[in-house]
């Protein structure tokens, strides 16, 4: 689908922050570097991982806000602009430096709390790994894919020891907003020299490296892991930037969906009409508010659930609720790489299925937006075999 607009994304793509994360909703440039010292000590530590034999501290005065001061890049003073609504790591002859936009970090800190900066900040921060280290692909994609795994390694350390912004249990949801934030936009080339992935990509990379160590980042950048961003296909698809109808978008989920538990009748109690729970006024608002996969992904879930239900399991039960989100994931991998029961993803589609997960997840304790999100992962990329059954 094309890329909502700033305000749309904000609104549908961030869960609620907590009392605590909404709290810490600005942050300064103090605790920026605060941040960033953070990262260097933790990197500092555990350099072996990363293949450096060497690791090179970074200096606190190459940790500036783009307002704050010259820095010397290669014997140059690096431009301001190039940190315009952005944070840029830079490998210099000087030593590293990281330079950041406040107003840009403080955007991100309305919507996603202290966490959403913390977690870009570990992102600019796995640039400079990775440049000691000798790591570089021959894509932007490449770059910043290996960047945002090693955000999700360090990230996870600081859930593990409860350190800020991480202590609560809910902060670590707001990485699934903050992908979507940052994600390219729908359609865009992976070959993009700007590339850095959609919001699908970005939270895989950061996911893996959350779930994993470094060795889950493939130090390998020419070797690509499985990337979802693509082009739109010239013709219908490409017309129509990907949108179906709300029906067309019902009537294909439907079909899809009864093919799909045909290939499963040992797993899947089949249920029948395959109907959502939900009004249709809901599912048309959340169709026009975030896109068709809003409506493929509320199809599917409501239809494994009521699955569970028939076969005796509570859809309520956090385990089912978990289950339930590595059988939409299985359900959309099928439907990415061929027209499953006449449905087939366009570019975006998946992001837009993350969105969705943001809405079902209001409401659920801390931190299961990031684990439906994760097992959503799983079943995409693994398959059926890490999914329970229905009953």
């Amino acid at each position: 689908m094309p890329r909502p607009p700033f305000s749309f994304r904000i609104a549908f793509a961030c869960c609620a922050l907590t009392a605590a994360t909404a709290s810490s909703a600005t942050v300064s440039n103090e605790r920026a570097r605060e941040i960033l010292r953070s990262a260097d000590a933790f990197w500092q530590a555990n350099a072996s991982q990363a293949g450096i034999r060497a690791y090179v501290p970074i200096s606190p005065l190459r940790l500036r806000e783009r307002d704050e001061g010259r820095v010397i890049c290669d014997a140059e003073t690096l431009s301001r602009a190039d940190a315009a609504d952005n944070a840029v790591a830079h490998d210099c002859a000087e030593g590293p430096a990281i330079v950041w936009d406040k107003a840009h970090l403080g955007d991100l800190a309305a919507h996603f709390g202290e966490p959403g900066v913390a977690i870009l900040l570990s992102h600019e921060f796995g640039h400079v790994i990775a440049n000691q280290a000798g790591i570089e692909g021959t894509t932007s994609l490449g770059d910043e894919q290996y960047a945002d795994c090693l955000s999700g390694v360090r990230v996870a350390a600081s859930v593990r020891d409860g350190l800020s912004p991480f202590e609560d249990p809910g902060a670590i949801d707001q990485a699934v907003g903050l992908w979507l934030f940052l994600s390219d936009a729908y359609g865009d080339s992976p070959t993009d020299k700007e590339a850095h992935g959609l919001g699908f990509d970005r939270l895989r990379a950061f996911q893996e490296g959350y779930d994993g160590s470094v060795n889950a980042c493939s130090a390998d950048l020419n070797e690509l892991p499985p990337i979802v961003e693509r082009v739109f296909v010239p013709g219908i698809e490409a017309a129509r930037k990907g949108n179906r109808t709300f029906v067309q978008a019902s009537v294909a989920a439907k079909a899809s969906l009864s093919t799909f538990f045909g290939r499963y009748p040992k797993r899947l109690h089949s249920v029948a009409p395959l109907v959502s729970s939900r009004s249709v006024g809901a599912m048309r608002s959340w169709h026009r508010q975030i896109g068709d996969a809003a409506t493929f992904t509320v199809f599917a879930e409501d239809t494994f659930a009521a699955s569970q239900q028939a076969a005796g399991r509570d859809p309520a039960d956090p385990a089912a609720i978990l289950d339930r989100a590595c059988w939409v994931g299985v359900w959309l991998a099928r439907a990415q790489t061929s027209r499953s029961g006449g449905l087939h993803l366009s570019p975006g589609d998946l992001d837009e299925a993350l969105q969705t997960y943001v809405r079902l997840s209001r409401g659920m304790p801390p931190g299961t937006l990031f684990a439906r999100t994760s097992r959503l992962r799983r079943g995409f990329f693994e398959g059926a075999g890490t999914c329970q059954s229905s009953g």
